[in-house]
């Protein structure tokens, strides 16, 4: 669900009403998750939007009718050391990419993709592509060049 929200609208907020008929079409339910929650059943989580020192676990975050994509930034370092979604996974190859380039980023897809590496490779190259931002466009450009050769 995270990557058909970015898809629509990137990380710009959208309409709670919105998301919620996309869930629902989707079958997959909208359930607020304050803290370190398991990502087990057909859901997505959400935090709700005020300043949280230790990151968002969940990749939607509420404020006020509104939900948005946290940023990879925003998301929690411990769930992302431990993913649980592929979204989890793709903000953990960009905060890699971030701390020290693609040895970490390699290391990371071992670690975690378990023999999906291609699928993840996909999933950056829609992050990339989608992104409105143009420093996030070149991350992702290079992380992809980089992942190639």
């Amino acid at each position: 669900m995270s990557l058909t929200i970015y898809g629509i609208c990137g990380l710009n907020p959208i309409p709670y009403d919105e998301a919620l008929n996309l869930s629902k079409s989707l079958n997959i339910r909208l359930e607020v998750k304050p803290g370190g929650y398991l990502a087990d059943d057909r859901f997505i989580g959400i935090n709700k939007a005020r300043a949280e020192d230790t990151g968002f676990y969940a990749p939607l975050i509420r404020k006020g009718f509104k939900l948005r994509l946290a940023r990879p930034d925003e998301r929690n370092p411990r769930r992302l050391a431990n993913p649980q979604t592929e979204w989890d996974i793709i903000h953990g190859l960009i905060m890699e990419f971030r701390k020290g380039d693609i040895p970490l980023v390699r290391a990371y897809l071992t670690r975690h993709a378990h023999g999906k590496e291609e699928l993840f490779k996909d999933l950056l190259n829609v992050w990339t592509t989608k992104s409105a931002d143009e420093m996030l466009r070149k991350e992702g450009q290079t992380m992809i060049f980089g992942l190639t050769i």
